[in-house]
């Protein structure tokens, strides 16, 4: 960890101080003290004991501490942790987050939620933000790309978790910034020149030493303290970083496999792959449910909120199909996970070809075969794990050589449906699934000779149902469709 430079004696950020006094001795009676006291970060309490109470003292003093230790926490995290700004710049800070399309031009990743004042974001307009002036009380006229480097730093004052980055103490305020981050303001700021004439290179050999004196000739009271925590730091979870902050949306939640001794599951939270090394602090893990029923079932159109016990129905514009998945968007960025889709090339032999040429393709509204030649394959490949029985129903459309060329459906290697060219376009399908894993092939075969039509396979729709005992969510229609509360199923909007 970069150690700051000399300053004030003050406690490390995000730790609370609790003063105790010694007791008092009286001829009759025993003061045991502890001041009462809070600015955020300290408290104390006033409590006069008897002198016939002094044998429980050695009991009571320990649950004394406990009692003062915990609510010293819930008064500095709960009560004043939402924009702790705001005891110091009660005009430019909001006491909780609000939203603040103000800031739309100027921190607009905070426009939702926001601890910033409407004044902070005309500070922000003017350069007379509370970072920017401290910074230029060094380097008076940063360059273009400082500037755009600062950019995190000015704004993150605003951001509804202000009180990861930003400690207010007594003395001033303590600033955790991240290594990456300030190594990349380094860099930006590197030719900018500091009130003594040189750059910032040359006055500072190092990105540590620089981030952690850049805030030093500021004018402004009170002072800022700047904190530069190593990589495997606690604090380093927590610190001002160039990424996006994390948002509650960034987080998916799971079951755990149920406990056949107490018939019980957790919901536990982890961020979506889509958000792994994107995000950084922001919004915590939520904390996890314990014991919660297995096997509660929600039938489709229904949907089972985490840490519920009973279904609620999907609302208007929303459908579930039951413990499962629906694919109707082919993009790959739209593909579920849970599926586990892949897809391969070959000839009837078995000799593999390459899959960039003839493997299955998507477009937005089905996925097709690939194209092949006689006696060649193009195979889409489905893997899946249920939890109660349960079914793989799909659309499908086949143009081919009529009886000759087609589409086999098979399930665990067994064929389970062959179709051929059809006129009435996409047709239905349905193939009962029992418990555990299965395999699903949809392979488009042509034999030795002759092609018809498009020569093609195309499923539009996909659903697996027994994945999961009930939808934790129900799923918005897509624009053109609507459906009515409790709906399993979406309809084309008339």
């Amino acid at each position: 960890t970069t150690v700051p430079h000399s300053s004030p004696t003050v406690h490390s950020p995000h730790h609370h101080s609790l003063t105790v006094s010694q007791p008092l001795q009286y001829s009759h009676s025993l003061f045991l003290g502890f001041v009462y006291w809070t600015n955020y970060t300290h408290l104390s309490l006033l409590v006069c004991v008897s002198s016939k109470m002094r044998s429980f003292i050695p009991h009571i003093l320990p649950l004394g501490f406990l009692f003062l230790v915990v609510t010293a926490g819930f008064l500095h995290r709960g009560v004043f942790a939402a924009c702790p700004a705001k005891a110091t710049y009660p005009d430019l800070f909001l006491s909780s987050p609000s939203p603040a399309s103000f800031l739309s031009a100027e921190c607009p990743e905070f426009v939702g939620s926001s601890c910033c004042s409407s004044a902070y974001e005309q500070a922000l307009k003017q350069k007379s933000d509370l970072l920017y002036t401290a910074f230029t009380g060094l380097v008076p006229q940063p360059e273009p790309s400082c500037v755009m480097a600062l950019h995190t730093l000015r704004c993150m004052p605003c951001s509804p978790h202000q009180e990861n980055a930003m400690q207010v103490e007594t003395w001033g305020i303590d600033l955790s910034v991240c290594s990456t981050y300030c190594l990349d303001l380094y860099s930006q700021c590197a030719s900018s020149v500091t009130t003594d004439g040189v750059t910032i290179s040359t006055a500072f050999e190092s990105a540590g030493a620089f981030c952690v004196h850049m805030l030093d000739e500021s004018a402004s009271r009170p002072h800022w303290r700047v904190f530069v925590p190593s990589e495997e730091a606690p604090s380093a979870s927590t610190c001002l970083s160039a990424q996006a902050e994390c948002t509650a949306q960034d987080y998916v939640g799971h079951y755990s496999e149920c406990d056949p001794s107490t018939s019980t599951r957790e919901y536990f939270y982890e961020l979506r792959d889509s958000a792994q090394g994107t995000c950084h602090a922001g919004a915590p893990t939520p904390a996890p449910l314990h014991g919660l029923p297995c096997g509660v079932h929600c039938d489709a159109g229904l949907f089972l909120k985490p840490g519920m016990h009973a279904c609620s129905p999907c609302e208007a514009g929303t459908f579930s199909v039951g413990g499962g998945v629906r694919v109707t968007q082919w993009e790959v960025a739209s593909l579920p996970t849970s599926l586990h889709l892949s897809t391969r090339c070959e000839r009837t032999d078995g000799t593999p070809l390459p899959v960039e040429t003839c493997g299955w393709q998507s477009t937005a509204e089905y996925a097709r075969s690939g194209p092949i030649a006689d006696n060649q394959r193009s195979v889409l490949e489905l893997h899946v794990s249920l939890v109660r029985a349960g079914a793989v129903l799909f659309h499908a459309d086949v143009s081919s050589e009529t009886n000759y060329d087609g589409l086999l459906v098979s399930v665990d290697g067994v064929v389970r449906r062959r179709i051929y060219t059809q006129s009435r376009d996409f047709a239905e399908y349905q193939l009962p699934l029992d418990v555990g894993s299965h395999t699903i092939t949809f392979t488009y075969e042509k034999d030795d000779s002759g092609a018809a039509g498009a020569d093609a396979a195309f499923i539009s729709l996909l659903e697996v149902t027994g994945l999961s005992w009930a939808d934790e969510q129900c799923t918005a229609c897509a624009p053109g469709y609507h459906s009515e509360a409790g709906a399993a199923a979406r309809s084309p909007r008339p």
